[in-house]
């Protein structure tokens, strides 16, 4: 879903990267200013750059792919570890604290890195952090209850919605026959006469 979702916004949107110079490596002038204007207008015409690759990777800076897949995976690693250790119980809080937010700061310095290497605005990791977390509390409540829940720790069952959980499950089971159900099946001779039921007549 996040991979999906990432790679269709970036090829819409088209923003370009930090780094388009250095992709692109213009040739010297190629600009169209006029003699009093410091700035110009050129096109893709005057890059150099001849991987068709790299020039496409160039306009795709929102949003962050590595913001948004990182913030998926490590926030559902993070809202897993909450859920098994009871957060929200008030016992040994600050340490459940910091060993729930690891993956979130994982996941902090992965953004960054991606500002760092010029690879994207803070605006692109923002955008992507924001986009990852939403999916992977989204996922994370496919299979998993509410944090505050008492049975954070328990999935759901499979094929059963959160409103169903509580629900009585499985066949109710079969009563035992009754008394008249149970009982030997006893022909009654009394309307035959005197006559012996055995065939013989014995």
């Amino acid at each position: 879903m996040t991979s999906v979702t990432t790679h269709l916004v970036k090829v819409t949107v088209g923003r370009p990267r930090p780094d388009l110079l250095h992709r692109c490596q213009p040739v010297a002038g190629a600009t169209n200013h006029q003699p009093n204007e410091f700035f110009g207008l050129a096109t893709w015409t005057v890059c150099t750059q001849a991987d068709k690759m790299i020039m496409r990777d160039g306009w795709r800076s929102f949003w962050s792919g590595h913001a948004s897949g990182s913030f998926a995976g490590l926030s559902f690693l993070s809202y897993y570890m909450a859920g098994k250790l009871h957060m929200f119980d008030e016992q040994g809080y600050t340490a459940k604290v910091w060993v729930t937010l690891a993956p979130f700061l994982i996941a902090i310095l992965v953004a960054i890195s991606r500002t760092v290497d010029n690879r994207h605005h803070w605006q692109d990791v923002t955008v992507g952090a924001i986009v990852g977390i939403n999916i992977g509390y989204f996922a994370y409540r496919q299979y998993y209850p509410s944090l505050a829940d008492k049975l954070s720790h328990e999935a759901y069952e499979a094929r059963l919605s959160p409103f169903e959980r509580d629900m009585p499950r499985g066949q109710p089971e079969r009563e035992g026959p009754s008394d008249e159900e149970s009982a030997p099946l006893i022909e009654n001779y009394s309307d035959r006469g005197t006559s012996s039921p055995h065939p013989n007549g014995q």
